[in-house]
């Protein structure tokens, strides 16, 4: 798995236990709340912009092996010698499929919203603050969530 997806996973998991967490230890993390969203922010950045850095790296290293006549020489995993059948064109690298990314943001974009709705909930924000959090973090919001 990708490094962009790791990360958003591991924070999603990591918001998902705010969730169900009890409020004492609710009450820290929400403490905590601008690092948390700094987080899920990063997150949903990472998986935003990742095709653009894909293709970023993608070209970079086609003009470098194009440039340079790169040649790696693959090896046979039965007689560990150099592979008869490889040309010794490097394998460019492999995109993470779209469905994976939007998976992945809209686990994490429901996890932070039921995160912001779980801190209104225990009474450490008002509509207003989830509101606010809910436009930062475009998760949409709705009114009929906000029940105690």
């Amino acid at each position: 798995m990708v490094y962009t997806l790791q990360k958003a996973g591991l924070i999603n998991e990591q918001i998902r236990r705010f969730t169900t967490s009890y409020v004492h230890h609710l009450s820290g993390q929400f403490a905590n709340l601008e690092f948390w969203l700094g987080e899920i922010e990063s997150a949903l950045s990472a998986l935003n912009e990742y095709h653009h850095r894909f293709e970023s790296m993608r070209d970079a290293q086609k003009t470098w092996v194009r440039e340079h006549g790169t040649v790696v020489h693959e090896y046979c995993p039965i007689c560990m010698g150099r592979c008869e059948f490889s040309d010794g064109v490097p394998i460019p690298p492999v995109r993470v499929p779209s469905s994976d990314l939007k998976k992945m943001h809209k686990e994490l974009s429901d996890t932070a919203y039921a995160f912001i709705l779980r801190c209104y909930r225990a009474g450490f924000a008002d509509e207003s603050k989830v509101r606010l959090l809910c436009e930062r973090l475009g998760t949409g919001f709705d009114p009929h969530d906000l029940k105690r």
